[in-house]
């Protein structure tokens, strides 16, 4: 056991205080890099919905609840988090993450593609049983949904590559 703490020499204590302990790897700068993205990308969206009063498509309604004064509020909120992370971007020597929509479509649609290939009848046995009708009827409109994407996502590599369909 000891009785003794060890004494530095007084350089190598401020050398210890010198060096960050807070450096992070490479592979963590990345990590962090795409969490405060995503962050970002959030925020963003939200300030795009918030300059309207609701969104309504066919299967997704959103009614934009906030007063002209809680948006205000809101917006001095987001404004708040913006510079919280151009803090840890600075201090952390961040890289901000470059795409462009091109890359955030083809991302989608080749997600989204999966998750429609797991709404035909042969992938919702996993709910109960189903109708053997179903697959007749569903499959077929799914399988369109899916050919759009598809010709979605060719669309959007060939205005990348700059040709014409």
């Amino acid at each position: 056991m000891e009785f003794f703490t060890k004494i530095e020499p007084m350089e190598a204590s401020e050398n210890r205080k010198k060096k960050p302990e807070y450096a992070l790897t490479d592979a963590q700068k990345k990590s962090l890099g795409i969490a405060l993205k995503m962050l970002e990308e959030r925020l963003f969206m939200f300030r795009l919905l918030l300059k309207e009063d609701a969104y309504s498509g066919v299967m997704y309604h959103l009614k934009i609840d906030f007063s002209r004064e809680q948006k205000k509020q809101l917006n001095a909120h987001f404004d708040r988090i913006l510079k919280g992370i151009e803090h840890l971007k600075s201090k952390f020597n961040l890289s901000p993450v470059n795409e462009t929509l091109n890359d955030q479509i083809l991302s989608s649609t080749t997600y989204l593609w999966t998750v429609l290939e797991d709404e035909k009848s042969r992938k919702l046995k996993r709910y109960g049983r189903v109708d053997a009708q179903l697959a007749k009827e569903l499959d077929p409109l799914l399988h369109e949904l899916i050919d759009d994407l598809n010709a979605l996502t060719r669309s959007v590599n060939r205005a990348h590559l700059g040709t014409k369909e």
